[in-house]
């Protein structure tokens, strides 16, 4: 038995345990497992047509030939449909669902009269002509690539479009955020540029490693699919709008306020009831809230929430960020945050404490959302500008 017998059926055997771990055990995985066990089921599938193949059993049995080969159209529309339901979106309807299943319904019409109805004598000759031949372009493995590929990108994009979502209704959105889906995506993609080599035979290599590009798909897969926990958020303001303006750094001068805001209001906001006057009004509220209450000190802060103490709509405050300030609900409140850890960091009381625990007492929830936000927002780490606030003593 060769190397290429034992990995297909390796994969194969690890594809099958981990889409029946997944679609088995929905209370512990994140929403859109059934999506990923069905890929994961492709995956498993596609690996045991190549052992069939590897080990010349199709040639045994040349009705199994080329039965799964279609399966390869159905990993994108899989896998786009996962992170959807991920990040709170409609999988498919059953109309999109044919539309994208649609290449792979062409194919096996296509392979219909040319193989799958042929007699069994004609099957054995095709595949022993086909295995005994190096290998050479294929035109449909060419197409399926490229369709794997716009699903791919589709997926990242939506994975970016999610993350800017969040930055409109939560001041921390680390444990929101999908980072190991993102992670598997790239992983996936590295492993199709792989694929894509082998197929144009550009060397030996490309090959030898397309025939890990399986298992090892499978096991990224599985693996990050059943680490990932369902995120939580908050029911009133859930993350389905995109915000009319991307985040904005609070470095510089401030961002003017229009002398018409409804002449250039983004088309979302083209009906809203709030005012050029009733906005001044929400504004100075807020900053009368911000300074008194320091609600930004609330690790987990949303702007549902806020918008209850301001006494307006999470619509309306969203508004006032994106016209009256040009920022999201994130950036306005780790602004305030670094503010806080600044104005600690510059007072001799705090020279003994800790650089993050000041940034934890400020509202951050973690290291790696302060450093991110201090520095996007001061443009230097923590540590170089408490170091440029505490005088020299000269020797």
């Amino acid at each position: 038995m060769g190397v290429d017998t034992l990995i297909s059926a390796g994969g194969f055997a690890i594809g099958l345990l981990l889409a029946g771990l997944i679609a088995g055990a929905p209370k512990y995985v994140a929403p859109g497992g059934r999506w990923l066990a069905a890929a994961l089921l492709c995956f498993a599938l596609l690996a045991l047509g190549d052992w069939l193949e590897s080990s010349r059993v199709i040639l045994i049995m040349p009705h199994l030939g080329h039965v799964t080969d279609p399966l390869i159209l159905l990993l994108g529309p899989l896998m786009l449909a996962y992170v959807r339901e991920l990040t709170g979106r409609m999988a498919f309807t059953w109309k999109q669902w044919f539309l994208h299943a649609l290449p792979f319904l062409l194919l096996i019409a296509l392979l219909l009269p040319l193989f799958y109805l042929i007699p069994g004598t004609a099957k054995r000759q095709l595949l022993e002509r086909d295995l005994s031949q190096p290998v050479a372009f294929d035109p449909t493995l060419t197409v399926a690539a490229l369709l794997v590929l716009g699903y791919l990108i589709a997926a990242l994009v939506t994975l970016r479009r999610y993350r800017i979502e969040l930055l409109v209704f939560y001041s921390s959105i680390e444990t929101r955020t999908y980072r190991r889906i993102g992670l598997m995506l790239w992983v996936v993609s590295g492993l199709w540029a792989v694929w894509v080599l082998a197929i144009v035979g550009v060397s030996e290599w490309a090959r030898w490693l397309n025939r890990l590009d399986l298992p090892i798909a499978m096991y990224a897969l599985g693996w990050f699919g059943l680490r990932q926990r369902l995120v939580q958020f908050d029911h009133h303001a859930p993350p389905t709008t995109t915000p009319a303006a991307l985040p904005l750094p609070l470095s510089g001068p401030p961002t003017p306020v229009p002398a018409n805001p409804e002449a250039t209001r983004p088309t979302k906001y083209q009906r809203s009831g709030l005012t050029a006057e009733r906005a001044a009004d929400h504004r100075r509220q807020l900053e009368s809230i911000m300074a008194i209450e320091k609600p930004y000190l609330e690790t987990d802060l949303t702007l549902a929430q806020l918008a209850m103490r301001v006494g307006v709509s999470a619509h309306h405050l969203s508004q006032l960020f994106n016209e009256q300030m040009g920022l999201t609900f994130f950036d306005y409140v780790n602004a305030r945050r670094v503010e806080d850890v600044k104005r600690c960091l510059a007072d001799p009381a705090y020279d003994g404490q800790a650089v993050l625990s000041i940034a934890l007492a400020s509202g951050f929830n973690s290291k790696t959302a302060f450093n991110a936000a201090f520095r996007k927002h001061t443009g230097q780490t923590p540590s170089a500008f408490r170091a440029s606030r505490t005088p020299k003593t000269s020797p």
